[in-house]
């Protein structure tokens, strides 16, 4: 089903009740974030159509999206709105001097470098740890990771 505009809250949970519960869903997402009334833009701009749909959004797309909005929000998608849907996506922006390969899991932020080998950052701050994060070590080099390993706790 194709999301219908509303800037309404009052109509948009109306709406909600008969919805898909997709649809219902990324409302309810995007309302705890703050941006409920961006929904519908941000969405169709981005091509999500769906929750599960959120996590292939890449810190480029964003970039892209305000020639996607309709004119009377291109020019309001900056400061705390603009880190508010990042955080919805779960993007940070990389590092001067890094590219991003897209969202984020669990924290943290994978880079490429200039060849385009992914590269990452371990660090923990439990004794207990060492050995996951050994382990996590281990599989992310046999990937061909490059990982710098932060091993003083």
């Amino acid at each position: 089903a194709a999301l219908t505009a509303s800037n309404d809250s009052a109509e948009a949970e109306e709406l909600g009740a008969t919805e898909e519960p997709g649809i219902a869903a990324l409302k309810a997402l995007f309302v705890q974030y703050g941006l409920g009334g961006w929904c519908v833009d941000v969405c169709r701009g981005l091509g999500v159509d769906g929750v599960e749909d959120l996590s292939f959004v890449t810190i480029e797309d964003v970039d892209k999206l305000p020639g996607k909005l309709p004119d009377n929000l291109k020019d309001q998608l900056f400061g705390a709105r603009l880190r508010k849907l990042l955080a919805l996506l779960g993007l940070q922006r990389p590092a001067t001097g890094q590219q991003s390969t897209g969202g984020t899991s669990g924290g943290a932020t994978r880079h490429a470098d200039s060849a385009g080998q992914q590269q990452v950052f371990l660090g923990y701050r439990v004794a207990s740890d060492a050995d996951l994060v050994e382990r996590l070590h281990d599989k992310l080099k046999a990937e061909g990771v490059n990982v710098w390993w932060d091993k003083r706790c």
